[in-house]
């Protein structure tokens, strides 16, 4: 049995809820849908979490750029889809078994159905040893057949998961282990919800602002700026990575997490969508050219995520491209396009970075201090557009 409906999109939780509210057929007068970019800024539009994950094996780095960070939890997916107009339901469970006949019990009902999976623990997914337990990650369930399931994650087709891995996955997610969120089927067009958008957006961007943890917000990127240039801190990245395995997986990971996160640009382009359309169809053109600002800060996180597997140095050129191929060709593809050629050919990359990194000391040092330097700029850049975007937000809802 399967259901149809909208699949793929943008990662993050957010096209996973934005087609679910889509399937249940909560829309909006005038003829407006869920859309990525709306359910984005109605979750609270761009954050910055930076943290070293994975111990006590060797420490790994995870990027995340929504307001949510890497502790959002159903909660916050909970309150975007009530702002929207949904009536949301959570349920969590005690254990696999109750876990997994709550989520045919849902199928069965109607409507549209999310789980909270380990991301690292995806089949179609592959990362390195040492995220397992780590980041969790919103998928839609879209029907199953016996044990098996079908899940709305990013790829434009949907994907095939074992019931056993489902339960694995979902068991190990740190955040909304085993929880449930379920939205029933909406039969008439609601309002338009841009005023609980509008003020999303405000609390989110205060939070990047003055988050009250030093690896949040537009401080975060400072922490991460301040990481890359001085190893003589304890968490420096030549100090806690070396010249090996972990700092190609390091860098690998600056990118990942940069374009194949909520998007390309950190997400940022996502909420310079949100206010463009909140500008023409909300009527608040004021909010377009805070649009094109945040497009261009989208620029300058895709130009630190080229940077940081640079096209001039041998191995990390050709990890970035394979990277990019992988990751084109399963949100084109689904899980017939995993890209095992890609992986094949990244893991052998990892054993020749492991046994000769190919840059020296000196080389690697003015690499990060670049990389620094371009974050610095990003948390000038981001701290400016969002003082002003909240000023013109917070003028609007007067």
């Amino acid at each position: 049995m399967t259901r149809g409906g909208r699949i793929g999109g943008p990662g993050g939780g957010t096209s996973a809820l934005a087609n679910a509210l889509d399937r249940a057929g909560h829309h909006w007068e005038g003829g407006l849908r869920p859309r990525a970019d709306l359910v984005f800024a109605a979750l609270g539009g761009v954050g910055f979490h930076y943290a070293l994950v994975g111990h006590p094996q060797a420490n790994r780095v995870a990027i995340d750029g929504s307001a949510g960070g890497f502790s959002a939890s159903g909660e916050r997916f909970v309150l975007a889809a009530r702002g929207l107009g949904a009536n949301p339901t959570v349920h969590r469970y005690p254990d696999d078994d109750a876990a997994e006949a709550g989520l045919h019990a849902a199928l069965h009902s109607g409507g549209a159905t999310l789980v909270w999976t380990d991301l690292a623990a995806l089949p179609y997914n592959p990362m390195p040893r040492g995220y397992q337990r780590s980041l969790s990650h919103a998928v839609g369930v879209v029907g199953h057949e016996g044990t098996d399931y079908l899940l709305d994650d990013r790829s434009e087709r949907p994907l095939p998961i074992d019931g056993h891995r489902l339960r694995m996955t979902r068991d190990l997610a740190p955040v909304g282990a085993r929880a449930l969120l379920h939205l029933p089927p909406e039969p008439a067009p609601g309002k338009a919800p841009w005023p609980f958008v509008i003020a999303a957006l405000v609390a989110g961007l205060r939070e990047h602002l003055d988050a009250r943890l030093g690896n949040r917000g537009v401080a975060g990127m400072s922490l991460l700026a301040a990481r890359l240039r001085d190893p003589s801190h304890e968490q420096g990245w030549r100090r806690r990575f070396g010249r090996g395995l972990p700092m190609f997986h390091a860098h690998c990971a600056l990118f990942r997490f940069l374009q194949h996160g909520a998007g390309p640009g950190l997400g940022r382009p996502l909420l310079a969508a949100a206010l463009r359309l909140i500008g023409q169809a909300g009527g608040r053109p004021e909010l377009l050219d805070h649009a094109d600002r945040w497009r261009a800060v989208g620029s300058m996180w895709s130009a630190l995520a080229d940077a940081a597997l640079p096209y001039a140095t041998p191995g990390l050129n050709e990890a970035r491209q394979l990277l990019a191929a992988r990751m084109e060709t399963f949100l084109r593809e689904g899980i017939e396009g995993v890209g095992t050629a890609e992986s094949t050919r990244l893991t052998a990359i990892a054993v020749e970075m492991d046994q000769a990194f190919p840059l020296s000391p000196t080389e690697l040092a003015f690499l990060h201090a670049e990389l620094a330097g371009q974050l610095d700029r990003l948390a000038a850049a981001e701290r400016l557009a969002a003082q002003r975007l909240l000023a013109t937000l917070e003028r609007s809802r007067d």
